[in-house]
């Protein structure tokens, strides 16, 4: 008897060690919602004091998201095109991305205007849209926007891609403030520009910029959104523009085409938050269901609830053991788990 004894007692100290080994696994990483935003100076944060103050900033604040910005000011749609195709980094971002956002557009146009003859100008302003000129523009826009999607849909076959309109600036500009109703008939540009994807590719959502501008314009008689320089979003405008793009995600979320973001992680079989799952965490449930602890933390009751069953049991703490001598490498426990407190 003292010999079977002693038996038991070795083979309980040799499954210790066996579970002390186990413990040294580390936590993974957290699983965050990626945001890759390309485009022009618009999504650049073009002339703000302090880039955290730009719209993609301040959405990756608001939903936790990590962010990858490789919007570029003077770019058009050619360039957006060579960026998804050639530029490693911005490709990189793609391919994990749970959503792209688009500022792109405005700068063919203005490209259009600043290479133009006087012959062109004139043809231009009077004939808008119609114009020949204005209808290459766009055709060509139409083309690499859509080979640029195409494109991101080759790197990232389900992601969810957020396209802007663009505003007009010009009411705010004292120089050229008389051409803002003709920057306004050329606003219907963009909306056929972007419907021209959103028709050939599945999941492509638009944020209406313009309209957010125009109606900001004339319920609040002020042009504060705009940089003294009238042309680029103020800070106060890239705070409109992140609001109009967030309803845009939230109904994405709605629909389970974007993950909703939480605010922290919980390491699963992690009760005294030590970082990684141990047999002391067993240990310490324990001592919970022998009243010798209490766990005043919810979060610490979420992390020893390893069957997610509501309540912490001795088969949470059994669980952690079994997990540690490798009998469940199946569990979600030593899993960073997503909540919002």
């Amino acid at each position: 008897m003292r010999k079977s004894k002693k038996y038991i007692a070795i083979a309980l100290a040799i499954l210790l060690l066996i579970l002390s080994v186990f413990s040294a696994y580390s936590a993974p990483a957290p699983t965050q919602i990626h945001m890759s935003v390309l485009g022009d100076s618009i999504a650049s944060g073009y002339g703000l004091e302090d880039i955290y103050n730009s719209y993609s900033a301040l959405i990756a604040k608001e939903k936790h998201y990590a962010l990858s910005n490789d919007a570029v000011p003077g770019h058009t749609t050619a360039d957006l095109l060579w960026v998804v195709c050639h530029d490693e980094i911005a490709r990189q971002g793609l391919e994990v991305a749970d959503l792209v956002i688009i500022s792109i557009g405005g700068n063919d146009i203005l490209r259009l205007l600043g290479d133009s003859d006087t012959a062109v100008l004139i043809d231009i302003m009077s004939n808008g849209t119609n114009s020949e000129y204005v209808r290459k523009a766009v055709d060509n826009a139409k083309e690499k926007l859509l080979f640029s999607c195409m494109e991101i849909r080759s790197l990232n076959p389900d992601v969810s891609i957020i396209l802007q309109t663009q505003y007009n600036p010009l009411y705010a500009h004292e120089q050229y403030k008389q051409l803002a109703p003709l920057a306004d008939t050329l606003s219907p540009i963009f909306t056929d520009i972007i419907a021209h994807v959103s028709d050939q590719l599945d999941n492509i959502r638009v944020a209406d910029i313009y309209t957010a501008f125009d109606n900001y314009y004339k319920e609040m008689q002020d042009y504060n959104i705009i940089q003294s320089d009238g042309i680029h979003p103020s800070e106060q405008g890239h705070a409109l523009i992140a609001q109009v793009i967030l309803k845009e995600i939230a109904t994405l979320e709605e629909e389970g085409l974007v993950p909703k973001a939480a605010s922290q992680y919980y390491l699963l079989g992690d009760p005294d938050a030590s970082g990684r799952v141990t047999i002391s965490d067993a240990t310490l449930i324990q001592k919970y269901l022998a009243k010798l602890v209490v766990f005043k933390d919810g979060v610490v009751r979420l992390c020893a609830d390893t069957d997610a069953d509501g309540i912490v049991t001795v088969r949470d703490a059994t669980a952690i053991q079994k997990y540690l001598a490798g009998l469940t490498p199946e569990s979600q426990i030593n899993t960073l788990i997503p909540y919002s407190p």
